[in-house]
């Protein structure tokens, strides 16, 4: 994507005559620069301006609610019409301003402001980050963490499956041979249509899927051997806020009981419907609440989940952990297939790909290491420090780039400890 677009390219990305995007620039009501005669716009002005627009639209609308023009209670951040005023989570926090906000936007989502006064992106992320360090919020993952985080799950499991030559049906102990190809009975999901019904467009493009998650499934079927022996399915799914985070770019909140429930639901239909042993690993790139967690852990108070087909398995990449029913004997040996790699793996990989990058080439940054094997950004830095402590390699400043990790040559890095 071009970092600066023209006035005709303006125009036709709000779809609009050139003519009004022209009048606009000269109005200064868009901002824009002069290069050589020729005016320069960033998109990010644009998208800023179509949200000033919103917003005021918003306002107005809002306005002649309250006055008693408007026949319906509308909630300021979704838009959704609401029966009375008990079905209000909060006002919006920008001073002077009442507007009100829906409960689902104010307790599930952490919506504080109205569209009209909602802060950029960076000040939001800003102020999460404030508030993390203050203890007032549990987490912080940025939709770029959650995509990470998807990507690096499901290549792990799938690679894990793809080893499998002998396995066990968790229901009655039958053990088989792996006869067939996995790729043949294999199967991947995502909400991309959502999420294209979230950004308000008919496509994706390759920026945006680098970036966000997409709710990845990663299924697996194996068909029954024969009557009355049931088939098996292998899944895993991943768990994003898409809304939360394609409204604000970072979400503070943990997968809750609601979110499971949900998925259960599907798994059960399916399972019923086609008489399959359904083991699922449900993985969460924010973590899992404490409910959601107690109600497949079997704690003893009788409101734990229990199926007789489906076996679910909760997997939290926040804090890299499994949770399931270790009493179950039919999904405990099965539990290591979503094991989420823990944080010195990550590291030692990261260290790994980073030597045989630095075989081909004489730099490479921490973006390209996270983009292009799809890791953390956290442990591709620690990574990344380790290997500069130890005085082998080096950060060197290039302009347009930024920081480059380089190797020291064999000499160099002989100085190098010397003077260390």
């Amino acid at each position: 994507m071009k970092q600066f677009w023209s006035i005709k390219d303006v125009a036709k990305y709000l779809e609009v005559d050139y003519k009004t995007i022209y009048r606009l620039v000269r109005q200064g009501e868009l901002p824009a620069g002069k290069v050589g005669g020729v005016y320069r716009i960033r998109k990010e002005d644009v998208d800023a301006y179509f949200e000033q627009q919103k917003a005021a639209r918003l306002s107005e609308a809002l306005g002649a609610q309250e006055s008693g023009q408007g026949r319906a209670l509308k909630c300021s951040v979704c838009l959704r019409l609401l029966d009375g005023k008990d079905q209000i989570g909060g006002r919006c926090a920008y001073e002077g301003c009442d507007a009100p906000i829906c409960r689902t936007c104010w307790a599930d989502d952490g919506v504080r402001y109205c569209a009209a006064h909602r802060p950029s992106r960076t000040v939001q992320l800003d102020e999460a980050r404030e508030r993390l360090a203050a203890g007032e919020i549990p987490l912080l993952v940025t939709a770029l963490e959650a995509k990470q985080r998807e990507l690096g799950f499901v290549s792990r499991f799938d690679r894990k499956v793809h080893k499998i030559t002998t396995l066990r049906y968790p229901l009655d102990g039958r053990v088989m041979r792996v006869t067939f190809s996995w790729p043949e009975i294999h199967t991947e999901m995502d909400e991309s249509a959502r999420l294209m019904e979230l950004l308000r467009t008919g496509y994706l493009d390759r920026e945006i899927e680098q970036e966000m998650p997409l709710n990845v499934v990663s299924c697996y079927t194996i068909p029954a051997s024969g009557p009355g022996t049931p088939g098996l399915v292998l899944e895993t799914r991943v768990l994003s806020h898409l809304p939360t985070l394609v409204r604000q770019g970072f979400d503070t909140r943990s997968a809750s009981l609601a979110d499971l429930l949900r998925v259960l639901e599907q798994c059960i239909e399916v399972a019923e419907a086609q008489d399959v042993a359904y083991l699922v690993g449900v993985a969460a790139t924010t973590g899992w609440a404490p409910e959601a967690r107690a109600y497949v852990e079997a704690s003893g108070t009788g409101r734990s989940f229990s199926h007789r087909l489906v076996l679910p398995c909760l997997v939290d990449l926040h804090e890299m952990t499994l949770v399931y029913n270790e009493s179950d004997s039919r999904l405990a040996p099965m539990v290591s297939l979503f094991a989420p790699r823990l944080p010195e793996e990550e590291i030692s990989q990261a260290t790994e790909y980073i030597a045989q990058a630095l075989l081909a080439s004489h730099g490479v940054t921490v973006e390209e290491v996270c983009e292009e094997a799809n890791m953390d950004e956290q442990y591709v830095r620690i990574a990344f420090e380790r290997l500069v402590e130890q005085g082998t390699h080096r950060w060197d400043q290039v302009p347009s780039i930024g920081q480059v990790l380089s190797k020291f040559g064999r000499e160099e890095s002989s100085h190098r400890r010397d003077y260390m």
